[in-house]
């Protein structure tokens, strides 16, 4: 085996810096329903790359960590022994590091296009309700969401989706009453059947995560559900989610947003109430949301993210088209007119991530950058990472639509 190091600086001339690393390289072995860490050593190398006479002659272990323990700065890459095990076991690390680790170097993967983007979504699928540890779970929520949302293609998105609402019904169904991991999973249900409303078949899995929002608004406040989920007890946050995943798909409206919002009469309750009327599929919707969040310099910083939250919803998001370039004409304005605080959050939240040409958003990106050269150096600076987010969603997707024609071909 080789080490490689791959230098993130460089000098003034151009040539490369390389650096001196130190980490622990931790080799794991199935053991019926566990990983165990079998073997550990200690690399120490300042080359660009570098043997290791510990592992030469040897078998490849069924998973091998590089920098297990994170003590060096480095992004690892996993071979392809061991991304198989990671793909289907990562859940059976009995270290949460491990564990952490390893997401990250499969999200990291599939980030650059060498792990395609529904692999990663499938492992996180196959392991719902096994994590336990609150910031993995938090941390892969937002990943995996993240990648359903921008990185998969158009072809594969039902089916990713479907999967992902389906596990996370089965393992919500069978998971310890009460504990966190019960309620991570009731969230990230209601946070997938808000992102339903895309699928144009119907579907079981679909009703079921609707019935389940539904149980969850007409179960009273303080109470436990009986059943989907045993003993989840239900408090406004959770309400306001199932609501707001009913609302996005029309099975709410403005009087159930009233009634809620009398029922939850705090700050947090009048958030939540301007996220669900701005998630509303209404063209009229749409327009006092965006109109809202540009003109509106009344709104502090939560009550901008709230209404930017419920306009960005993935519901009817045909409708926010002609705001594509309505945010490109404000552009400007965001920074002149508003505090650098709620400019970061208009440029960011507003950027239109949703709109249904990728291609389009990045070219009025670029050339919204090229004719405003003189432009602050902080908002440029957003937008030029903006871009090169764009653009690599525009590669993952490209290449999941290649590998379904492809696989389309051969299946023919």
């Amino acid at each position: 085996m080789c080490i490689r190091d791959r230098a993130y600086q460089r000098n003034c001339d151009g040539s490369d810096v390389l650096r001196p690393h130190t980490m622990r390289v931790g080799i794991f072995t199935k053991n019926g329903a566990a990983l165990d860490l079998t073997d550990m050593f200690t690399l120490d190398f300042d080359t660009a790359t570098a043997d290791v006479p510990q592992l030469i002659g040897k078998p490849a272990p069924d998973l091998l960590l590089v920098n297990h323990g994170d003590d060096d700065f480095v992004k690892i890459r996993l071979d392809e022994r061991s991304t198989a095990t990671a793909l289907r076991h990562v859940s059976r690390l009995a270290d949460p590091m491990d564990r952490a680790l390893v997401w990250s170097a499969l999200t990291n993967a599939a980030r650059d296009g060498l792990l395609p983007v529904t692999d990663l979504i499938e492992a996180h699928a196959r392991s719902l309700g096994r994590e336990d540890h609150a910031g993995i779970a938090g941390g892969m929520r937002q990943t995996v969401l993240g990648a359903l949302d921008r990185w998969t293609a158009d072809a594969e998105h039902p089916e990713a989706l479907r999967s992902l609402l389906g596990s996370a019904l089965d393992a919500l169904a069978t998971a310890q009453s009460g504990s966190d991991v019960q309620l991570d999973l009731a969230e990230l249900t209601l946070l997938l059947v808000q992102r339903s409303t895309v699928l144009t078949h119907p579907h079981p899995v679909d009703t079921a995560g609707r019935q389940f929002a539904s149980a969850v608004l007409d179960a009273e406040l303080g109470s436990t559900l009986t059943d989907g989920a045993d003993n989840l007890k239900i408090d406004h946050s959770l309400r306001w989610l199932a609501l707001t995943a009913l609302v996005t798909q029309g099975w709410a409206d403005h009087e159930d947003i009233d009634a809620e919002a009398a029922l939850d009469n705090t700050g947090a309750g009048a958030l939540r109430a301007r996220t669900a009327r701005a998630a509303m599929p209404l063209a009229l919707a749409k327009q006092r949301a965006f109109t809202a969040a540009v003109d509106d310099h009344t709104l502090s910083n939560d009550a901008l993210s709230a209404t930017i939250q419920g306009f960005t919803a993935p519901s009817a998001l045909p409708l926010c088209e002609p705001y594509v370039e309505q945010y490109f004409e404000r552009l400007e304005s965001f920074w002149a007119d508003h505090s650098i605080e709620i400019a970061r959050r208009l440029v960011l939240g507003l950027y239109p991530t949703w709109g249904k040409d990728l291609q389009r958003v990045l070219d009025l990106t670029n050339t919204w950058l090229d004719e405003h050269p003189q432009a602050p150096a902080a908002q440029r600076r957003l937008l030029v990472e903006l871009a090169d987010n764009q653009a690599r969603a525009i590669r993952l997707r490209q290449a999941g639509e290649g590998a379904d024609q492809a696989g389309g071909t051969s299946g023919a």
